[in-house]
């Protein structure tokens, strides 16, 4: 495998990383029959551990760059006020052939 591309040694290392950091992306590295209920056992404990969707009075942004991004309204501006859309037709405005083969 690593004459093919050495980059898969790096990619498996790195998506290990990130499982072992984040355990709600574990994910199984046999060839057997997945557990649902296992799974959803451990992305439930894993949740409830975390906290994250419990509401905590008094918790604030503290800079800038912990606020996250409204990408929708972002995006939204974008399309209406830029040449978003202008640019993906013309990119697929083109002739095309109509005739048939039989």
């Amino acid at each position: 495998m690593k004459k093919v591309s050495p980059a898969i040694p790096t990619f498996t290392a790195i998506r290990k990383h990130a499982e072992a950091q984040v355990k709600s992306l574990n994910r199984g590295t046999s060839h057997t029959e997945p557990s649902k209920e296992r799974d959803l056992g451990i992305l439930d404990q894993s949740y409830t551990s975390s906290a994250v969707h419990v509401l905590q009075e008094g918790r604030r942004v503290r800079t800038a760059a912990d606020r996250v991004v409204d990408v929708v309204s972002n995006g939204l501006i974008q399309l209406q006020l830029g040449n978003s859309i202008s640019k993906w037709w013309y990119k697929r405005d083109q002739e095309r052939a109509t005739m048939e083969t039989w």
